[in-house]
């Protein structure tokens, strides 16, 4: 924490180093996994608020739309379950086509 020069002025390159280094220790897939948990509980909650609309209007009928309430459940299941980037990436990516389905 010592990187100032003579004049008092903070050096740019120690700033620039200390940066560095905190970021070097970032786990960054563990920080994508925990984003798209967040990212898919928003888009489960919104596919939940859909379908609660859907039981208002149609009532008992809204059960033919159970299905995409249980793909935003198996979607978000397979976010909270994988530590592979390529299955969160890959769940995320259906989370978003269920979600903009409606």
């Amino acid at each position: 924490m010592a990187a100032l020069r003579s004049n008092g002025a903070a050096s740019l390159s120690h700033w620039k180093t200390e940066t560095n280094a905190i970021l070097d220790r970032v786990d960054w897939n563990k920080a994508f996994i925990r984003v798209a948990i967040g990212m898919n509980a928003v888009g489960i909650l919104y596919v939940g608020y859909i379908y609660s609309a859907y039981i208002a209007y149609f009532g008992y009928s809204a059960i033919a739309f159970i299905g995409q309430l249980l793909i935003g459940v198996f979607f978000m299941a397979c976010v909270v379950s994988n530590t592979s980037g390529l299955h969160v990436m890959l769940a995320s990516i259906g989370m978003f086509v269920l979600a903009n389905s409606f």
